[in-house]
């Protein structure tokens, strides 16, 4: 792992939307004209993402705090700390519900979830999302955070089925039967 940004030379950061550059920046120079551009494009979403997540982010990190931890019950922990919810809606929900627009929301915010997580934010809970915003001493994999969870997969010798949807799940007795559908019928 390495920090983040280790690099002398100043860094771009441009977020690309397959047709165009939607936002850059540069960490030379003035960082207000930084600001300045974001709240010119963006209104005040990048503001109230930013209280957001710090108010999300630090309920969350007080559930690895006494009295919560060791908590009997997740969901009871989530609730005394009103994280329900974030993790009760998808990441676009729970930023619209906030006052967030969703031209931030795609641009900004969506980019970095699917750098951290590839996944965009109608796929993933607004504690994920919110999570993915906390970048403070960020560190990265060379190559790609994505090799964590291909390892984690990798390592636990599970079954991996890619493009593959669970159609249903039966008990029978101890047993679960777990019925799935595939694009690539070789898969399973």
């Amino acid at each position: 792992m390495r920090k983040a940004s280790t690099r002398d030379e100043p860094e771009v950061l441009g977020i690309w939307d397959g047709q165009e550059f939607v936002f850059t920046q540069s960490d030379a120079g003035n960082q207000y004209w930084n600001i300045a551009k974001l709240l010119w494009k963006y209104g005040m979403s990048p503001l109230r993402t930013q209280r957001l997540m710090k108010k999300t982010v630090g309920a969350f990190l007080k559930m690895y705090e006494g009295p919560y931890l060791p908590f009997k019950s997740l969901t009871e922990t989530a609730f005394d700390l009103g994280l329900l919810s974030a993790t009760g809606a998808t990441g676009q929900d729970f930023l619209q519900a906030n006052d967030i627009s969703e031209k931030f929301a795609h641009d900004i915010i969506q980019a970095s979830t699917r750098v951290n997580y590839a996944q965009n934010l109608p796929q993933i809970h607004g504690l994920e999302t919110m999570v993915c915003m906390a970048i403070d001493g960020g560190m990265s994999i060379k190559g790609g955070n994505w090799q964590i969870f291909d390892n984690m997969i990798r390592d636990s010798g599970a079954a991996l089925f890619l493009n593959t949807s669970v159609t249903s799940i039966t008990r029978d007795g101890g047993k679960y039967t777990v019925k799935a559908t595939t694009l690539d019928p070789a898969q399973n």
